[in-house]
């Protein structure tokens, strides 16, 4: 009997320190975000004054629509995190631009928690517009010439050698395909792969197939040859 009242005592006092634990992550957390708001805040200013950098308005609806379908489709909709549309994947937009930022100040980029507090609280105190603006303009998308690639205008530049606004719908789809994993689907060393996930996302967009479940990104019912557009 001593034996189960020592274990009992032992596994409520591990999880009264997991829960310690996560409430002082937590706390710690929400003592970073005035820091991480800040720079945020810093950085679109820095962007208005950059030349080619743009802002969600800049780009023609059915631009916008490509990129919200294939990169965070429940975004208009969501704190920062999403667990239910189909074709979400595992991070939205906000935690993507969360891991920048985090990155950007020398914090922790790879637990989950962490960039899902980080990306509601950058939805909820800059906005949708201010936190698509960022990414847009600081999405990593890979390495050309062997320089890192960050933001759509900079990728148009080190891929098309012309501004994001002079790019064809085609184009602009090849740098969006990357988006989900910019190795993968690196429009000049992968190009097949690439091709096939444009063709994806063309059908998704023309209604001829959806995602199959949150964790469909691949979009696996989707044709993936423009012969079958």
């Amino acid at each position: 009997m001593t034996t189960v009242r020592a274990i009992v005592y032992i596994s409520l006092l591990l999880m009264l320190a997991g829960v310690l634990y996560v409430s002082i992550e937590v706390w710690s957390e929400h003592q970073q975000t005035p820091k991480l708001v800040a720079e945020a805040q810093a950085l679109l200013r820095a962007d208005r004054e950059r030349p080619g950098a743009v802002t969600p308005a800049d780009l023609p609806d059915a631009w916008r629509t490509a990129l919200l379908q294939a990169a965070d489709p429940g975004f208009a909709e969501h704190d920062g995190l999403d667990r239910s549309t189909p074709g979400a994947g595992t991070h939205t937009i906000a935690q993507n631009v969360a891991a920048i930022m985090r990155l950007h100040m020398g914090l922790e980029t790879r637990a989950r928690g962490k960039l899902t507090l980080s990306a509601q609280a950058l939805t909820k105190q800059l906005g949708r517009d201010a936190v698509l603006t960022l990414y847009l303009n600081h999405v990593p998308l890979g390495e050309a010439h062997g320089a890192a690639v960050a933001g759509l205008p900079d990728a148009a530049r080190s891929y098309f050698q012309t501004s994001l606004s002079q790019l064809s719908f085609d184009q602009f789809l090849q740098l969006v395909a990357m988006l989900e994993d910019p190795a993968r689907y690196h429009l000049q060393d992968q190009p097949e792969a690439n091709a096939a996930r444009v063709a994806r996302i063309h059908a998704l967009l023309d209604g001829r197939c959806k995602p199959d479940g949150v964790l469909d990104v691949e979009y696996a019912r989707c044709p993936s040859s423009v012969q079958n557009k």
